[in-house]
């Protein structure tokens, strides 16, 4: 299988090239085959992935992350990780005097 990506950056999506099955993708992870326009989860990643269909003609698989939360700017804030969650539930949470500040889904 011709697999081209491009750099994932936070917060931002990458495309994985798939070979076209009759017009489906086919998932390489769970050795299944996808509909064009057919979105899953990821497993062990907190990543969201579709079946899109490029200008070029090919089916990719776009993967999209969370971003990044800001910067810790007071004592008072902190980061928390949720592990074992599906995409976008398991993105980064900045919480500031107890209450939630940002959710961070890209």
């Amino acid at each position: 299988m011709d697999v081209k990506a491009s750099k994932p950056v936070n917060g931002e999506e990458s495309d994985f090239g798939m070979q076209d099955y009759s017009g489906r993708c086919y998932d390489a992870e769970t050795c299944s085959l996808r509909d064009r326009g057919e979105s899953w989860t990821v497993d062990h990643t907190c990543e969201s992935a579709t079946c899109v269909l490029a200008s070029n003609g090919t089916l990719l698989e776009k993967r999209t992350r969370c971003s990044e939360p800001l910067p810790l700017f007071s004592e008072d804030c902190y980061i928390v990780r949720v592990e074992g969650k599906p995409y976008p539930d398991c993105c980064p949470q900045l919480y500031c005097n107890g209450k939630l500040v940002s959710y961070a889904p890209a």
